[in-house]
């Protein structure tokens, strides 16, 4: 127990200061000091005191369900006076202010009375300071102990109690009060810890909260702690993640004491009666201590920090903020944001994201080094190509424990300090950086764990212009226990922090849009942990998209400029502009003539090559601005490089636009959001990810506005869908569909064909437009398979998307015909077309259809002996006319290493047959001649 007499001459000598600081401000008997101190006192405008409180934004989904509480510097909920329990008030004016209804701002008599109940509990229980002069200092001033900050301190208080209304005071101060745990208010102290509105508090936890504002670290009601700093007596009460690290909710009996002493003071006081008061003695506080979740569980954060990022923007752009008072006033202005998430459908695309590898290996399919291209050395380190190791294989950096080390030859403890020459060791910018390593899993998923980092002032660490690191003897005479030596040099953990949990690889990202208004529905930035604080692969990692960029920026530019699905494009040797061939196409040959519509459905890259150039790489660019790929007005805010911003390395090449080998690339919101208007019937509707924001009080801060415009025509935008829909139908892209639906799309990939950086598979149904990337974070870790893995996943997630939808097909607009055309023209089927086999029903817009019949293939005779060209005059008994192709222009396999297209074999022959015809007709007469002169001797014979 403290000193009673001690207790006693504290208070005493408050009293007499208080008594004289009173005195001071109402008579100015000090001189000028005191009014020289009021003086220095802040502005302060009561009218608006109320504004001095921030409140925590909440986030809603697209039904109007609370899915997150917006974790800020402070938790707050403000609430009305009116709507706050009577039992609550009064506990916080028991222990608080018992006068305070009847002082001016100062109560002087409350801080004799309050010495005498701190002798008689023999502690300090309550102190000199009124709930006014709390609430002064809270508002307007800081916490430093001086008479100068007390003087202020009365002086605001006395002024705040004649502008405002007793129970304004008491209403702006139970807002404002800091209650341990984050929690600023007893409406968030009420969640806090009960996970309880005010109005459903017990007698007991309304003391219990009243018991914190003297010492709110002391008397939290409980404490978050980590795993390992949990003792043996302690009582826990919940586990809890909070930015991915795991804490342990222990009890904390400290307050119970103080919550006795505010029950006894509130029945002393009338507020209560014995028998309540006995009754909430005996309540079990712990057995009520709640801790809530901030966010709804099971639901990804990777949407909610997007649709955050989006307010601020909204923020910034509406009413020209900076970014910090935006987000100021995200975090503290208690807004009421409305977002377009859909959480049944986040939570189906959590669930297939929960069995990753089922969904690309099928069922019992584990490990992701199944679909993962890995090179390592005779230490089992991944390499690259170059065989520069990529991850270190963990025992190879890592001890047992988890501490960095070095063996023998990797260092050298000098005079001067430590030398590093391992190559497991960088240097950047002040900081030894460790290499990162890698582990797998029991299931054989391998983890990439990110560099290790010990952070270090420049002038302890220098680099050696042979690589090596120094770490001088200056720091190390400060810091012996950095390392220690034993066999091996090992790194004291204390300095720094090994990611030990690690990211599973391959990563992937899926958006889920509907394409009629724009809205994102769900959305997964990334696999394993969810935190918003993490990248978020779906917004932040511009991606090369490959082949998926093949529709938006070739195809559906060309039907725009007058092609149909049945022009037809020559797949043949094409060369860049230094003479080499290329590209080459995925299935290693070339096809011949072949409709736009197949170009499409087989993803041939020449003539994705082709036919940009033959539209024109800047008729190109116009499409990627309306699909919102190119910001032309602020090109700093898109991943495309022009030639305007760096003319030796851009994206404004056939490389880049037509095959998608991108110098960045696009994001999977972006490339989604593209794809959107293809399924929209060619109208582009902004990503949204809410629809509206309001103020505390109701007010609309924000109304996410739609930027809608036409792309494409909509007969045109239903034949690129159609002939996605056609690539689902066959092939790799058959793992998409989905029974019952019609779906389109479009796979992308990036690297070569055993060595894949990006799969990509962007596409729609009737219902939704999602967009699949699976790629691993390291670019030198390749992906095994060209676009197999995220047609499957993209397949799963749609499977569970549509589950409980009405089966649905495309749309057919109403100026979209249907016309037989000759395959290798595109025009009308000419009888020769017809005999060859290659005719094919096509759809056009009304208008465009073929008017002409096809002149593709010609007749021509030939001999029926060699199949070579023969002379018109040639007996029609020796020769046979037939049909065959022809090109335009003319291509001469003589002048391409002897490639020939697969279609070669229709082409009118190129020698003409060498028979002599009239030579041919003479022994042909001679050997009628013989028959005849064999059937007259056997009819001879016969007549004997």
């Amino acid at each position: 127990m403290k000193n009673p007499l001690k207790i006693f001459f504290k208070c005493l000598l408050t009293l007499i200061l208080i008594v004289f600081m009173c005195a001071a401000i109402f008579v100015g008997a000090v001189g000028g000091s005191t009014i020289d101190v009021i003086k220095e006192s802040p502005d302060i405008d009561l009218s608006k005191v109320s504004s001095a409180l921030t409140e925590n934004s909440e986030i809603f989904d697209n039904k109007g369900n609370l899915i997150e509480k917006v974790e800020s510097s402070e938790y707050r909920e403000v609430l009305s006076i009116n709507d706050m329990p009577k039992n609550l008030k009064m506990a916080f004016i028991a222990v608080e202010d018992e006068r305070f209804y009847k002082h001016p701002g100062v109560d002087i008599i409350g801080i004799g009375k309050s010495a005498l109940d701190n002798i008689t509990a023999g502690g300090f229980v309550r102190g000199g300071s009124t709930i006014t002069q709390q609430l002064a200092k809270d508002l307007y001033l800081n916490s430093e102990k001086s008479l100068d900050r007390k003087i202020k301190e009365a002086y605001i208080a006395l002024k705040m109690n004649k502008a405002l209304e007793k129970d304004e005071i008491l209403e702006l101060y139970l807002n404002k009060v800091f209650l341990g745990q984050n929690a600023y208010g007893v409406a968030a102290a009420a969640d806090t810890y009960f996970s309880k509105k005010v109005s459903d508090l017990t007698l007991a936890e309304c003391a219990a909260l009243a018991t914190i504002p003297k010492a709110p670290t002391d008397y939290s009601l409980y404490f978050t702690l980590y795993p390992e700093d949990v003792g043996k007596d302690d009582k826990v009460l919940a586990e809890t993640e909070i930015s991915g690290s795991k804490y342990v909710i222990v009890y904390n009996p400290a307050f119970e004491d103080r919550k006795n002493y505010v029950l006894s003071k509130m029945a002393e006081l009338g507020y209560i009666n014995e028998n309540e008061k006995n009754d909430a003695l005996k309540e079990d506080i712990s057995a009520s201590i709640n801790p809530p979740e901030r966010k709804l569980k099971d639901v990804s954060s990777y949407y909610t920090a997007y649709v955050k990022r989006d307010v601020v923007k909204s923020l910034m752009n509406s009413y020209s903020l900076s970014e910090d008072e935006a987000y100021e006033k995200l975090y503290h202005g208690g807004l009421k944001i409305y977002s377009n998430l859909d959480v049944d459908l986040q939570k189906k695309l959590e669930s297939v994201y929960s069995n990753f590898n089922q969904a690309i290996l099928g069922e019992g399919g584990e490990g992701s080094l199944n679909y993962l291209t890995v090179r390592t050395n005779d230490n089992g380190d991944i390499v690259d190509n170059a065989d520069g190791v990529i991850f270190y294989k963990k025992p190879n950096i890592l001890t047992e424990d988890n501490s960095i080390y070095l063996s023998n030859g990797e260092f050298e403890v000098l005079d001067n300090g430590l030398k590093i020459t391992s190559p497991k060791a960088y240097y950047q910018e002040g900081s030894l950086m460790f290499r990162p390593f890698y582990t797998i899993n029991e299931n054989g998923d391998l983890y990439s764990h990110d560099w290790t980092v010990i952070p270090l002032e420049s002038k302890f660490i220098q680099k050696s212009d042979d690589g090596s690191i120094t770490i001088n003897k200056e720091f190390l005479d400060s810091n012996k226990d950095f390392y220690s030596v034993d066999e091996v040099l090992t790194f004291n953990k204390s300095f720094y922090k090994v990611d030990t949990n690690g990211l599973v690889q391959p990563q992937s990202s899926t958006v889920v849009m509907d394409q009629t208004n724009g809205n994102v529905l769900a959305m997964l930035g990334g696999r394993g942990k969810s935190l918003g604080t993490s990248l978020n692969r779906a917004v932040d990692s511009a991606r090369q998209p490959g082949s998926s960029i093949k529709p938006i920026a070739v195809y559906a530019p060309a039907l725009e400029k007058g092609d149909t699905l049945a022009t037809v494009i020559d797949d043949l040797p094409h060369y860049n502009d230094k003479g080499e061939l290329w590209p080459q196409n995925w299935y290693g040959t070339y096809k011949g003539l072949i409709s736009l519509r197949e170009s499409i459905e087989i993803s041939a890259n020449v003539n994705a090559v082709k036919k940009l150039e033959d539209i024109g790489i800047d008729y190109s660019k116009t499409f990627l601005s309306k699909f919102g790929l190119i910001d032309k007005g602020h090109p700093a805010n898109d991943t495309f490089i022009s030639r305007a911003e760096n003319n030796s390395i851009n994206d404004e090449n056939t490389a880049a636009m037509a095959l998608g080998g991108m110098t960045y690339g696009f994001t999977n919101l972006k490339m989604t959001t593209a794809y959107s208007v293809l399924a929209n019937g060619g109208k582009y509707n902004s990503p949204k990810s809410f629809s509206k924001v309001l103020d505390s009080r109701g007010n609309i801060v924000l109304e996410n506005s739609q930027e809608n415009k036409e792309v494409l025509k909509p007969g045109n935008a239903f034949l690129i869908t159609d002939a996605l829909h056609s690539t689902t139908n066959h092939g790799v892209a058959a793992n998409a569909q989905v029974e019952g639906f019609d779906v389109a799309g479009k796979t992308g990939t990036s690297g070569t064909v055993t060595s894949n950086q990006d799969s990509w598979f962007m596409g729609y149904s009737p219902y939704y437009t999602v967009g699949v990337w699976i790629g691993a974070d390291n670019q030198n870790l390749k992906l095994s398979e060209v676009s197999v893995y995220s047609t499957k996943l993209w397949g799963a997630i749609n499977k569970a998307l549509l589950e409980g939808h009405t089966s649905k097909k495309f749309q057919k607009p109403s100026d979209i015909v249907e016309v037989e055309v000759c395959v290798k023209s595109g025009d009308l089927p000419s009888d020769a077309c017809r005999i060859k086999g290659e005719i094919k029903k096509e759809y056009f817009v009304k208008g465009t259809e073929p008017k002409t019949e096809s002149k593709a293939y010609v007749w021509k005779k030939v001999d029926l002996k060699d199949g070579l060209l023969a002379p018109d005059d040639a007996p029609d008994e020796f020769v046979e006319t037939r049909a065959f192709l022809t090109r335009d222009p003319i291509y001469d396999p003589s002048k391409n290493n002897g490639i020939v297209p697969e279609d070669w074999d229709q082409m009118v022959p190129s020698q003409k047959t060498t028979t002599d015809y009239e030579e041919l007709a003479k022994k042909k007469e001679e050997e009628e001649k013989k028959k005849k002169r064999r059937r007259g001797k056997e009819e001879k014979r016969r007549g004997r």
